[in-house]
């Protein structure tokens, strides 16, 4: 997992990596392990980490936010909401199915 996060923060150069899914349900258990190994060992700048309290829910809540994001855009005229053809996550989503 270190080596994975170390490969992104390389590329991406990201402040926070959450990590969700199996291993966050464990996160107690790998969080400082990880966080240790990114350190001396892999990376000079390592990005803070967090583990995902969402669990499998992670895609759900997300499309949920969007779809609200979308109403609060065009019907509510919020100015922190983004148009829906603007948000590109939706545009990269894989088909559910």
């Amino acid at each position: 997992m270190a080596h994975a996060v170390a490969t992104l923060a390389g590329v991406l150069n990201p402040e926070l990596v959450v990590i969700s899914g199996a291993v966050a349900e464990d996160g107690d258990l790998f969080l400082d392990r990880i966080q240790r190994r990114l350190l001396p060992d892999l990376i000079d700048n390592p990005p803070r980490l967090a583990m995902s309290t969402l669990g499998d829910q992670a895609v759900v809540v997300g499309a949920v936010r969007m779809a609200l994001d979308h109403v609060e855009a065009s019907l509510l005229g919020s100015p922190g909401a983004s148009p829906w053809p603007d948000a590109p996550a939706l545009a990269a989503a894989p088909p559910q199915g």
